[in-house]
């Protein structure tokens, strides 16, 4: 999304990522519906809060200094105060961006830029 932001040269928006690490939320039910983990399984139960796996988005959405690009999420792994991570070369291969892209617009409809 950076780059088609840059295209446009739209600059008052910022794409950023962030994620909650391992979070007690409905996520895990339908994760668990759909064969994978269950709620109450040993895994889950190291989880953390919806609450404290909110924390990188907010993060993201207040750092005075967050730029396109940055990623947020837990540094302690699966839970924990988040910070800025590295991303992960997956999370930045161009045919994910376009997969992602695709599913957002499909969601909410098409993005004018």
């Amino acid at each position: 999304m950076k780059n088609k932001l840059e295209e446009a040269d739209i600059t008052n928006v910022l794409a950023m990522l962030a994620h909650p690490g391992l979070a007690a939320t409905n996520l895990q039910v339908t994760t668990a519906s759909d064969g994978g983990m269950e709620g109450n399984s040993e895994f889950m139960n190291q989880a953390q809060s919806a609450e404290d796996g909110a924390t990188g988005i907010i993060l993201a959405s207040l750092d005075p200094e967050a730029t396109s690009g940055n990623f947020y999420g837990p540094t302690a792994g699966w839970n924990g105060y988040p910070n800025l991570l590295t991303p992960e070369d997956l999370l930045l291969d161009e045919s994910n961006i376009a997969i992602n892209w695709q599913g957002c617009e499909e969601s909410v409809g098409q993005f004018k830029l």
